[in-house]
């Protein structure tokens, strides 16, 4: 799970990818497991906003993107005006990961705000 500490926010972020080739499925199989993945990702977060509001956040604002993993962020914090950004060391592709190179490192290197990478 990913985490965007922005100004006393907390917005909750996570990669979902699919691992599949979803070209031999119809249509209807395709739009339906498109469907699956948005709720997992509201799923997850609500259940990343529910956290940090138990931790005693407030202001939680959450938003659920779809495009690369790390412009997505840095967009998401520079919207928000972040102070500073925390990520997760690993995703969850790692052959994505070793062709166009770890988000945390693409967010580390382009962020303009200060980003902590956890482990």
């Amino acid at each position: 799970m990913l985490e965007t500490f922005a100004a006393g926010q907390i917005a909750g972020a996570d990669a979902l990818e699919p691992e599949e080739d979803l070209s031999g499925m119809a249509t209807e199989d395709q739009l339906q497991h498109a469907w699956d993945i948005i709720a997992l990702g509201e799923l997850i977060v609500r259940q990343a906003k529910e956290r940090a509001e138990a931790a005693g956040a407030r202001n939680v604002k959450t938003r659920l993107l779809a495009g690369d993993y790390a412009d997505e962020i840095i967009n998401a914090a520079k919207t928000e005006k972040a102070a500073i950004v925390v990520v997760g060391s690993r995703g969850l592709g790692r052959l994505r990961e070793a062709l166009v190179g770890s988000v945390s490192q693409k967010v580390l290197h382009r962020a303009n705000c200060t980003v902590v990478v956890a482990r």
